[in-house]
């Protein structure tokens, strides 16, 4: 080539592109056919941009603080809107808002927390920036963050504001769990429930929270949304797993049942469908662990509503047969979209199926848990996040990779990957490991870990100091965690706590025996599972709480309530030492944390026949046992032959269908005498018999039952004597609860009262219609009416109560129930006296009543003795009966030695077991 040759002289053009030349041409194609539109449409968009992002409710505390500044800017500053403000009128704004003090504060909070002024202030400066560029004028620097800085800090030192967490954390691990979870079902065995469709329910949201260890808002709904953000049945995935032992021929085992839970909406991905967490779950097969074990309350509340797919199973072994018959050994949902954790409804109190359970639901169903198992501190889902946080980092290092398995992200893992602690914080590490596979809540359950903390002296001594205060009202307890709840007199008097008594097998229908003082035993210092309950509470005693009319109970239970106690409770008792002084100091670090298990769930011999999960399931999937006032009011109205009377009766207050039996009526029974066997559907009714129960009467008609027991069982066979049986044509009057000797006069009484009486209407005319067909009616209606006692106040010295009483025994139940008058003798003095002046009672027997007589006749009726006053003491006749009135003695029923009557032994009798169908009973 020539020197003279010059590159630059050549000209190339720039090359034309080959590739991918239709790139994009059906979206160009529409940007240039709809430029015009979209001009419109997207000034639009930029132009009615609001300010706001995150979740409902963080948008919502936006909103509060932006409109709350603007307010402030426009009448107190003065300012225009269009206008950015200044570092100084945000200051100026807080300083404002934290004088108000309307300010919603946490009981007991002196003054919000210092997080409230920062939180305002970021959104706030967030606000002007997303509003105004820096150029237009607004600007926060350095300097304006330091200043707002010292504005806090003074508000701290001047009490305006608080610095850190208010209240102190709970960790509520495994253990802890357990505890609440089983106190909480002892309570409704023992006290009963209004609904163990409820109760269930409750137990599954607490129990799946603390084996997940996520937040309540993963599994419930969060405030502010009202999508499907919440755990379905579709997110858990239920199957068989196969092994060595599985076979066709053998039927499908509950231990094989594995579980794979996807918590679709957490906390900042509810509106993200990857990364989704997901958790791999097994049955804890410890029988002591059964009533914290997810799966089985999953099977037990899925069995009582219907949720699988494949037919209506009554049992959990029909369950896993079809199971097993499946291809995929899946158990199959036949509403994979419902929510898992149910809305609670009332009119009948149930679970409403369509609609997901608010997180509030789950923070009062475990203070209630708090509240009952006697927690001194604060009770709160989050709680069971932490306490799974701290189960996980208490693992001894040489056992982490045994209860684990693979693929957890230790930090000989992180290091192998060359991640650093800023990437390891971002969730990089996690993202390459993937899930784990680990089931950490098995793990968990295996190595019972407890919190390495201590419970010092003085602890304990303010506690005791203070474990006499009056509770408030049961929901207000429950929402303050950390208010020791009251002792029950014994253990007030004697330092000692009630051990609760053992309980029946399964299939057995043996009464329970009644627990005494004589079994009452010592309890034990806290040990490492009981670090948050408090120590006086071990053996807690269910009598103590404050509870709802409907709740109150006593100690006994019904017999299938019993048997289903024996499946949760394994036969053996939970006795318990104590000693009366605090130990100093309680390392937990130290002690052995088995006995939740053996002194809390009292199982040493647990039969897998009786104490199996699948017997566990079955027990709880069937009961239906309702305790409420209104179903025991319409239970005598329900006919279970009769179509619609089951929802015009009690189906207005109970449910019925699937797995669970008819629902039945709970029972209360005596607490006074532990000889007294008196029951009641009502506790009103209970308690009015409870204000005149003694041993003396309990004994009587307790002696009187059997009698009447086996004289029923008798008439029933055709073989009753006939001189227990009223000789009267077309009467069907039997002597029933009367012994032998009695029964003449008892019969004599009967013929006098009905057959010798002339059924007739009141001789006044106050009821021309109404015939009075014996003689003690038409007696007690004139003297109710007409002899001038009643209407009648109160006659007890200082009794306030301002309202009249009709009759004898509505004056009584006021006297017994208010000014705790048991006796008939201690109420007769303020029954109001006859006009004639003569007493009420029965005569007694007793020699002659003038001072100095010398006759040894015994006088067993008013007559006999007005005979011996005139004859033998030459009185007129009216004269004798005047002082017989004034000098005789009179005696009550109850104190009379005749027993109970014939009215209150049927009543009793019928009352053991009331139709429709028998009810269930239980001891108190």
């Amino acid at each position: 080539m020539a020197d003279t040759f010059d590159s630059s002289d050549v000209e190339y053009e720039a090359p034309v592109p080959k590739l991918n030349k239709s790139a994009g041409q059906a979206s160009i194609a529409r940007l240039v056919q709809d430029g015009e539109n979209d001009r419109l449409t997207s000034k639009k968009t930029v132009k009615q941009l609001t300010f706001g992002s995150g979740a409902k409710t963080t948008r919502y505390q936006q909103a509060l603080w932006v409109n709350r500044f603007e307010v402030f800017r426009e009448h107190t500053l003065k300012q225009a809107l269009d206008k950015p403000f200044k570092a100084d009128d945000l200051i100026r704004f807080l300083d404002t808002i934290l004088s108000k003090k309307k300010l919603k504060l946490r009981r007991g909070k002196p003054a919000p927390n210092d997080d409230l002024a920062w939180d305002a202030a970021k959104i706030i400066i967030s606000y002007g920036s997303f509003r105004w560029a820096e150029e237009e004028g607004f600007k926060f620097k350095e300097q304006h963050r330091l200043r707002l800085k010292t504005f806090v800090d003074d508000c701290v030192r001047s009490g305006r504001l608080t610095a850190g967490n208010w209240y102190k954390r709970t960790w509520i691990g495994f253990v802890t769990l357990s505890r609440m979870v089983r106190m909480f079902l002892a309570e409704a065995s023992d006290k009963g429930t209004a609904s163990w469709d409820l109760t269930i329910s409750r137990c599954l949201s607490i129990v799946i929270v603390g084996a997940l260890g996520c937040r309540a808002g993963d599994v419930a709904i969060s405030r502010g949304y009202d999508g499907n953000e919440y755990l379905q049945y579709q997110h858990i995935e239920l199957f068989l797993e196969e092994n060595d032992q599985s076979s066709p021929t053998q039927p499908a085992k509950l231990d094989d049942v594995r579980a794979v839970i996807t918590l679709q909406y957490t906390k900042g991905m509810k509106n993200r469908a990857e990364n989704s967490p997901v958790k791999f779950l097994s049955p804890l097969l410890d029988p002591s662990c059964y009533h914290v074990c997810p799966i089985t309350l999953l099977l037990i509340h899925a069995l009582r509503h219907g949720m699988f797919e494949g037919g209506q199973f009554r049992s959990i072994q029909q369950v896993l047969d079809h199971a097993a018959q499946r291809p995929d050994r899946k158990i199959a949902w036949k509403y994979p979209t419902r929510p898992l954790l149910p809305m609670f409804l009332n009119g009948p109190l149930r679970c409403n199926l369509d609609m997901p359970a608010p997180t509030n639901q789950l923070l009062t169903t475990i203070k209630s848990m708090g509240q009952v198992s006697g927690m001194l501190d604060r009770a709160y889902t989050h709680g069971l996040r932490l306490g799974a946080s701290r189960d996980l980092a208490h693992f001894e290092s040489k056992k982490s990779a045994e209860l684990l398995g693979a693929g957890v992200a230790h930090d000989e893992i992180r290091r192998s990957l060359g991640h650093n602690s800023t990437t390891t914080a971002k969730g990089t590490t996690d993202r390459y490991i993937g899930d784990t596979g680990a089931d950490f809540y098995q793990a968990r359950a295996s190595a019972k870990p407890g919190v390495a903390g201590s419970v010092r002296r003085g602890r304990l001594d303010k506690l005791r100091d203070n474990v006499m205060q009056e509770p408030t009202r049961s929901r207000q307890q429950a929402s303050v965690a950390s208010e020791p709840s009251p002792l029950p007199q014994q253990m007030r008097r004697t330092g000692k706590t009630l051990a609760r008594a053992p309980l029946v097998d399964l299939s057995s229908n043996t009464p329970v025996k009644r627990k005494t003082l004589d079994d009452v035993q010592d309890a034990p210092s806290a040990n490492g599972e009981d670090i948050s309950i408090d120590p006086v509470l071990l053996a807690y005693d269910q009598r103590s709480l404050n509870v709802s009319d409907a709740q109150q109970m006593s100690d006994e239970v019904p017999q299938d309530v019993q048997a289903l106690c024996s499946i949760v409770f394994p036969e053996g008792g939970d006795t318990i030492e104590a000693t009366t002084e605090a130990p100093p100091m309680v390392d937990v670090a130290d002690l052995e944390l088995q006995d939740e298990v053996a002194r809390c769930l009292a199982g040493d011999d647990l039969s897998p026949t009786k104490n199996s999960g699948v017997a566990f399931v079955d027990a709880y999937s069937c009961i239906n046992v309702v305790s409420n006032m209104h179903f025991a009011q319409t239970w005598s109205k329900y006919e279970p032959g009769s179509e619609g009377s089951f929802q015009q009766t009690i189906g207005m207050h109970s449910t019925r269908g699937h797995s669970k039996d008819d629902p039945t009526p709970f029972q209360y029974r005596c607490r006074v005498s532990p000889e007294c066997d008196h029951m009641e559907l009502l506790l009103h009714k209970l308690e009015r018999h409870e204000a005149r129960c003694t041993k003396e009467t309990s004994s009587a008609m307790n002696d009187a039952l059997a009698i009447a027991a086996a004289n029923q069982s008798k008439l029933e066979a055709g073989t009753l004597s006939n001189d227990r049986r009223c000789s009267q044509p077309d009467c069907s009057y039997v002597v029933i609860g009367k012994p032998d000797d009695q029964v003449k006069a008892a019969m004599k009484k009967h013929v006098y009262n009905v057959h010798d009486w002339e059924p007739k209407p009141c001789e006044h005319g106050c009821e021309p219609e109404k015939t009075y067909a014996s003689r003690s009616s038409y007696t007690a209606h004139k003297s109710n009416s007409y002899s001038g006692r009643w209407p009648t106040h109160c006659s007890f010295p200082g009794c306030t109560e301002t309202k009249t009483f009709n009759g004898p025994a509505t004056l009584g139940d006021h006297l017994s129930r208010k000014h705790g008058l048991a006796s008939a003798d201690e109420r007769k003095p303020y029954y109001p006296a006859a006009a004639s002046g003569k007493p009420s009672g029965r005569f007694a027997a007793q020699s002659c009543i003038v001072t100095g007589c010398e006759s040894e006749q015994t006088f067993k009726a008013v007559k006999s003795l007005q005979a011996h006053l005139v004859s033998a003491h030459s009185m007129e006749e009216t004269a004798a009966t005047t002082l017989i009135h004034q000098n005789a003695r009179y005696e009550s029923a109850a104190s009379s030695g005749k027993g109970p009557s014939s009215r209150q032994v049927m009543k009793a009798l019928e009352s053991q077991a009331p139709q429709p169908p028998a009810a269930k009973k239980r001891k108190t």
